[in-house]
């Protein structure tokens, strides 16, 4: 084998330790983001079983952010404001217990 070709491998597996898939304490930040993820799930699953509850209708979630709307699909007169506020009430607790 040529010298130069061990001089380059040294240098690949060198260059492989420094990746990221060498670092080290990346399996604490993997599962910090795993804890991360089950508890935005975990979050969502339930906003999603309080808000059936409720006149309001949820637009959208994405990453942390959960948007809710009332008077949307069904019109319900003045009763939106008080759907969206007993709605994120009811969420708070939720979220507390």
């Amino acid at each position: 084998m040529h010298l130069s070709n061990i001089r380059n491998r040294g240098k690949i597996a060198d260059h492989r330790l420094r990746s990221p898939g060498f670092i080290p304490g990346q399996d604490r930040a993997a599962e910090s983001a795993r804890l991360v993820v089950n508890l935005l799930n975990a979050l969502h699953t339930l906003f999603d079983a309080i808000i059936s509850n409720y006149d309001v209708y949820k637009v959208e979630s994405i990453d942390d952010a959960y948007m809710l709307v009332s008077c949307l699909l069904i019109r319900n007169g003045s009763r939106h404001a008080g759907m969206i506020a007993s709605a994120a009430w009811h969420l708070l607790e939720g979220v507390d217990s």
